[in-house]
């Protein structure tokens, strides 16, 4: 649980921790597969969500311990908002992590078909605030005292998605996983400079030259709309470099 202790002043994250270790033995490794923060800092406010999506992200939890299915009902956030309940679906899964990005949470799973024919074109990213009551249920056979289970540890090594996300920015994925991450670079000037000079974005960030307020840097990452969108709060303070 060493991930997220840093973060027990927070009450929601202070009875995560104090309940998964003290109640299910998960272990520290173990919870940081199950459980990624994207932010390298987070505040109270960040993480000053509704008690049903913490108690959503409990439940997920709870069941990848327990190597059980799980099933909600869901709207795509690309659904037409006036029309959300008509376009629910209920969905049943194998949840393999959940994913904090800019203070939203996000269950990373794949949808229920044989385990031997999934590959990582099946995962899937669903935000937890859309589920419907941010219910998550254990989905049983038809026998209701059945649980239906899978073997998580295989699964989630199958499916080597830290290795994906390590060429990510943000918390989506292509759509083809054999997609290969793109070289970009581009300039930030002023503040924006100063900011990925001290927080660089990625891991692959490299500084390619200094101007004056201005620095050019690389990356090597997913060409993804978080990339986009996190490119997009530097506003006119950043732009592509031009070959």
């Amino acid at each position: 649980l060493s991930m997220l202790k840093p973060y027990e002043y927070i009450p929601a994250i202070e009875h995560l921790v104090s309940d998964l270790d003290k109640n299910h033995s998960v272990s520290s490794m173990r919870m940081d597969h199950m459980m990624v923060l994207h932010e390298k800092i987070l505040t109270e406010s960040q993480f000053g969500v509704q008690k049903s999506i913490m108690s959503a992200v409990y439940s997920i939890l709870n069941n990848i311990k327990n190597n059980t299915l799980i099933e909600f009902n869901y709207t795509s956030v690309h659904s037409d908002r006036e029309n959300k309940v008509d376009n629910m679906k209920l969905i049943s899964v194998y949840p393999i992590q959940v994913r904090v990005f800019e203070g939203r949470f996000y269950l990373i799973a794949v949808p229920v078909k044989q385990e031997k024919d999934i590959t990582q074109n099946d995962i899937k990213t669903y935000c937890i605030d859309e589920i419907l009551n941010k219910r998550v249920d254990t989905a049983y056979d038809e026998d209701p005292e059945e649980t239906i289970n899978f073997n998580w540890k295989k699964l989630y090594n199958k499916l080597r998605i830290d290795d994906l996300y390590k060429q990510a920015i943000g918390i989506m994925l292509p759509v083809d996983k054999t997609t290969k991450p793109i070289l970009i670079k581009r300039w930030f000037k002023g503040w924006a400079a100063s900011y990925v000079d001290a927080v660089p974005l990625h891991h692959t960030q490299r500084i390619l030259e200094k101007k004056g307020d201005q620095i050019l840097v690389s990356l090597k990452v997913y060409n993804t709309t978080d990339l986009e969108y996190v490119f997009g709060r530097f506003r006119e303070f950043s732009w592509d470099e031009m070959e």
